[in-house]
C-alpha cells in the first residue's frame, strides 16, 4: 500500500476538533481501487504534530488490515 502525504494549510477555522474523511475510487466494475482521506485538525485543539502522528498510526492500521485483502496490491 502506498500512501502519500501533503500538508495543506487552511485560514477557515475547522467544524470539529479532529475530523477524518474517506472515500474510495472505483472501478468500471464496481471495485474499489484507491481510497482517498483527509484529515483535518484544529490547530489550537490538536498540534500538528500529533495530527501528523495520528495519521501515520491510520495509514499504519489500514495497512495491516487490507494486505491480505482480495485485489490489495
Amino acid at each position: 500500500m502506498a500512501a502519500d502525504r501533503e500538508p495543506v494549510t487552511v485560514v477557515a477555522p475547522a467544524d470539529f476538533y479532529l475530523s477524518l474523511i474517506l472515500s474510495e475510487q472505483k472501478d468500471d466494475h464496481g471495485r474499489t481501487v484507491a481510497l482517498f482521506g483527509s484529515l483535518e485538525n484544529a490547530t489550537d485543539v490538536v498540534e500538528p504534530a500529533e495530527a501528523d502522528r495520528m495519521a501515520v498510526r491510520f495509514e499504519e492500521i489500514l495497512g495491516e488490515n487490507i494486505a491480505d485483502y482480495p485485489g490489495a496490491g
